[in-house]
């Protein structure tokens, strides 16, 4: 496809005297229509093309398409646009309050606002970021450092309990872990916080360092009605493409009929021709992603097209990884829905007798309803958990820490939050830090790079809980070592 630059000059009335207003516009159509018909084909990753690459490709074209709408505005349109980002940074200067929900509001609001920015050029989107964020009130709220440092006490305690867990598998399987499987893709930078504790605790025991293996579960599928809703959405989808299609070829029918009765005006002629051309190349393409989408309308609806490529995947990971006891490390355990996958998964293939869990974070009750039917207890393990009710002692015998519910965990203050919205990079920026998505609607067994993965994020996030996991252990090493005396 040729390559062009778009024309994102704003029309202000002033700057393009010298050039007629009515070519201007008609350059502007045309760059516009050349935008939207690359959207339409890099809307679907077309066989052989990098699905990374291409959902890259597709961001840009998008981010094109809004600063040429914009620079088509006229001034007074672009002036209202200017105060609808104006207006959301003064709300989002409100939300200054020390809880969850006023940060949750903010990080939409954000959202918003940045959706904005993306259609003026640039420079401008630029120095109006940085002049609106220079607005903030002084009087910022605690909530992210008070947040950062539960997530560091919560790493110091899991890792204490992981400590423990390690102990209790060598003492039944009389050797550690051979393999350490993280469920994708929330695990991935406490990965970093696990790995002191590993490295020593092997080396201590000359056993040779785990295998270490990203697990992709197909979660949503396994919520309540999560196949049914993925299926309306992916339905909701075709029939959109479907209308569209549909829309595109009224429109070309209409041109060839006009066409018909010009046929005494080559120029005209050979102009519609051309259109008429266009419109018969767009519906081409957007035939191909109906395709596309309703492949995978099918897939939805043989989900053990899905348990097969997890199956597959975990078959890979027991091929390699030996005969000896499988730790799964997790962030949360919320429900159980991510254990029960892998542990049906290890039952097909013979295995689930060397399955042990461990989450930093965990919900008693949920082992308690859900998981004690068919898991042994003491093969799972939590850092935390808050303090529950006719929760049995063989559960809390598992449990390293629990929290009371009032409010009052020291070096905790944000423990609530820590358990609904999970470790602060999830509610930061969760695929910038993890590099990756989980495509649920893919039977592939491996999650894809994401486009917003940001290696100076991963980078900090990495380094930062390898920091924290080893402070923990060495902690851990003073009170063994008190202990000892």
């Amino acid at each position: 496809m040729k390559s062009f630059t778009p024309d994102f000059r704003p029309q202000t009335g002033r700057e393009h005297k010298k050039e007629p207003a009515e070519t201007s516009k008609k350059i502007q159509r045309q760059t516009l229509e050349k935008l939207r018909d690359q959207e339409t084909e890099f809307a679907y990753v077309a066989p052989g093309r990098s699905a990374e690459l291409n959902r890259e490709r597709l961001y840009r074209i998008r981010q094109d398409i809004q600063r040429l709408e914009y620079a088509s505005l006229p001034f007074s349109e672009q002036e209202k646009h200017l105060e609808a980002i104006r207006a959301l940074q003064n709300d989002i200067n409100s939300c200054v309050n020390n809880d969850q929900e006023s940060i949750r509001v903010a990080r939409l609001l954000i959202s918003k606002r940045d959706s904005l920015l993306q259609a003026l050029p640039e420079q401008q989107a630029n120095d109006l970021k940085k002049t609106l964020e220079q607005s903030v009130p002084e009087q910022k709220s605690t909530f992210w450092e008070d947040y950062e440092a539960t997530a560091k006490e919560a790493i110091h305690r899991g890792i204490h309990r992981l400590n423990a867990t390690l102990e209790e598998i060598l003492a039944h399987d009389k050797q550690l872990p051979t393999a350490i499987i993280y469920p994708e893709t929330t695990s991935r930078p406490l990965r970093y916080a696990v790995k002191p504790l590993f490295e020593q605790k092997y080396a201590e025991h000359q056993e040779p360092q785990p295998k270490e293996f990203f697990f992709k579960t197909f979660s949503d599928h396994a919520k309540p009605d999560g196949r049914e809703t993925l299926l309306l959405d992916q339905t909701k989808k075709v029939q959109d493409l479907q209308q569209k299609l549909r829309s595109i070829v009224q429109e070309r029918q209409a041109l060839l009929l006009e066409l018909k009765k010009r046929l005494k005006d080559p120029q005209e002629q050979e102009l519609m021709s051309k259109q008429a051309h266009e419109l018969w190349q767009k519906t081409s393409t957007i035939k191909e992603k109906i395709q596309l989408e309703t492949h995978t309308l099918n897939l939805l609806n043989e989900p053990a097209r899905f348990t097969e490529a997890s199956q597959a995947r975990m078959a890979e990971i027991l091929a390699q990884c030996g005969d000896g006891p499988i730790l799964i490390v997790d962030d949360v355990l919320a429900h159980g829905r991510t254990i029960t996958q892998i542990y049906q998964l290890l039952q097909n293939l013979n295995g689930e007798d060397r399955l042990y869990f461990f989450s930093f974070i965990g919900s008693t009750e949920a082992i308690r309803d859900d998981l004690t039917r068919f898991i042994d207890p003491s093969r799972i393990s939590v850092g935390l958990a808050f303090e529950t009710e006719n929760i049995p002692q063989e559960i809390l015998d598992q449990t390293g820490y629990i929290l009371s519910r009032d409010g009052n965990n020291e070096g905790m203050p944000e423990a609530g939050d820590l358990f609904v919205g999970g470790f602060p990079f999830r509610m930061k920026h969760k695929q910038a830090a993890t590099g990756v998505e989980k495509n649920q609607l893919s039977t592939n067994g491996l999650v894809t790079l994401s486009t917003k993965r940001d290696p100076a994020i991963m980078r900090a996030e990495r380094q930062k809980y390898r920091a924290w996991g080893e402070i923990a252990l060495q902690d851990l090493d003073t009170d063994t070592s008190k202990s000892d005396d």
